[in-house]
């Protein structure tokens, strides 16, 4: 074997550096596509944000709504189980009937 020239190796460095100035190319092109996914995902990041406080706000608003119903609605149910207590207690006043009517056969 015999041992490289200079010409070879100024020839071996120059495709060397062609290779490394494709690479840094590549390299180049990756970093502006990150770049360009980095601003997508702050965008999306954005929306998912004021998504997230527009719907806490609905969920103040709905609980707040569901506040205004509640005390009425819960004391409309307390007095109907009182009525309904009143039934139960006058029925149990009543005198026991038979359980069955007798049959009549034709």
């Amino acid at each position: 074997m015999t041992e490289p020239t200079i010409k070879d190796v100024l020839d071996a460095l120059t495709k060397l550096d062609a290779k490394v100035d494709r690479i840094e190319a590549r390299t180049a092109t990756v970093e502006v596509k990150v770049d360009r996914i980095e601003a997508r995902t702050a965008t999306v990041e954005a929306k998912v944000d004021a998504h997230r406080l527009e719907t806490a706000k609905g969920f103040v608003d709905v609980d707040a709504e569901l506040a205004k119903h509640s005390d009425p609605v819960h004391r409309r149910v307390e007095e109907a189980i009182a009525e309904l207590r009143k039934d139960v207690d006058a029925l149990k006043k009543r005198p026991v009937r038979a359980a069955a009517l007798p049959v009549r056969r034709r």
